[in-house]
């Protein structure tokens, strides 16, 4: 087997199927630590597909086979915790340019990769723990050779790496993908200005660009401004410089 890149530290393991990447490196933790086995080394769980596939919030996304589904589970400083979802939207996409050229990947805030304005993956980071650390579950999925079937009505638009010449073995492509993801985003985490300046580079929003976020049980209005120094996304909203650090965008204009 040709290797590409260094390999990671990281364990790996490597299922047929599991509920969800994201809800087993919760049980995994969780027992490891009740087991008294101290710190466990970073991990990654890779899974040809998902029972029930996580998204943000109370969201359920679709995890058919012919996808990647992957979660890296590890330790990080709890300073760091903000600008997970940023490292890694810049990791995976990356890394899918990487074994697959012909694909260029965009990012829209806060967790969707994009794929020709439709949507190929998405994010989800989970944390837990108390003191300066926390354990963190960063959880990806990439459409590679198939999409997910969208209920009717559903106004998105999705891809895969199918409609630009993916034409290998998925499982294979899912393993590299785990492994190169892992090595790039430990190396990105903790360099937040790098971070900011990736993610800028990748980000379908334009400055000045006019976009409507819900934020909670709010909405809020205004010219994209970037990203802040902490992470959290800048609207200008007429004199006012309004930070959010969690929420989505409804609407770009």
């Amino acid at each position: 087997m040709k290797r590409c890149f260094p390999p990671s530290d990281a364990n790996l393991v490597w299922l047929d199927e599991t509920d969800s990447t994201n809800s087993l490196a919760s049980r995994l933790v969780e027992s490891w630590l009740a087991g008294g086995h101290g710190r466990l080394g970073d991990t990654i769980i890779l899974a040809s597909w998902q029972r029930v596939g996580r998204g943000r919030g109370d969201h359920r996304w679709q995890s058919p086979p012919g996808g990647a589904y992957v979660t890296w589970l590890g330790w990080v400083r709890r300073e760091e915790l903000v600008w997970l979802p940023l490292a890694a939207g810049v990791s995976v996409s990356e890394s899918v340019e990487t074994l697959h050229r012909p694909a260029t990947i965009a990012l829209e805030w806060p967790n969707d990769l994009l794929l020709a304005g439709k949507k190929v993956g998405g994010i989800l980071c989970q944390a837990r723990g108390s003191g300066d650390e926390a354990w963190v579950a960063v959880g990806f999925g990439v459409n590679v050779a198939s999409s997910p079937t969208l209920p009717p009505g559903d106004a998105a638009s999705v891809a895969s790496l199918r409609e630009v010449g993916f034409s290998g073995d998925v499982a294979e492509f899912s393993r590299q993908l785990a492994v190169v993801f892992a090595v790039r985003f430990r190396a990105l985490v903790g360099h937040p200005e790098e971070t900011r300046a990736r993610w800028m580079s990748r980000t379908v929003h334009e400055i000045g660009q006019t976009i409507r976020v819900r934020s909670g049980g709010r909405i809020v209005e205004g010219r994209f401004g970037g990203l802040g120094a902490d992470g959290s996304l800048v609207i200008e909203a007429g004199s006012q410089l309004v930070a959010v650090l969690s929420g989505e965008i409804i609407a770009a204009l």
